[in-house]
């Protein structure tokens, strides 16, 4: 018996060991006002204590995500999930073609839709105002860029190029 085709995709990590490494040079900064700025400046304590907030905000949302372990990305027979779309499912019968696209710097796997406006009609008003104002989004093209999971653009597009085939 063939078992349906699903691949799951989780968050990139290399991207919260940036947040971390962030949050520590902010922090680093911080201590460094705090303790050697205290005469020099005459609002060094307010600026040491705003950067240590700051870095504690961002270590404290990158090690949240870091024990997240719900996937980012499914590919499975039903079509494709993003959750940084905001949106259910998107079925394959909607999907006119993906290819990877966007420049050295900032590329991405292109999803560009058969008919954006009937996918638009078919959701709820939350979720299609949602939509339209994601930076991922702009129709008829969803984009899943590049850094955003656990996976090269092009495992991304052999994994949606074998959802398209159904698996095989």
């Amino acid at each position: 018996m063939q078992q349906a085709f699903r691949r799951e995709f989780g968050i990139a990590r290399s991207k919260l060991q940036h947040g971390i490494l962030l949050a520590a040079v902010l922090a680093a900064i911080g201590m460094a006002v705090l303790i050697f700025g205290a005469g020099a400046a005459r609002d060094s304590a307010s600026i040491g204590a705003f950067n240590l907030v700051i870095a504690a905000g961002i270590l404290f949302y990158n090690l949240r995500a870091l024990r997240d372990t719900a996937p980012r990305l499914v590919v499975d027979a039903q079509g494709i999930w993003f959750r940084e779309w905001g949106i259910d499912t998107l079925p394959w019968s909607e999907i006119a073609d993906v290819e990877i696209a966007g420049s050295r710097v900032q590329s991405y796997v292109a999803v560009t839709l058969r008919d954006a406006e009937r996918l638009l009609q078919r959701l709820p008003e939350d979720s299609r105002r949602k939509l339209k104002s994601n930076r991922l989004v702009r129709l008829p093209e969803l984009r899943i860029p590049h850094g955003a999971v656990e996976a090269t653009l092009d495992e991304i597009l052999a994994a949606i190029e074998a959802g398209r085939k159904g698996g095989t």
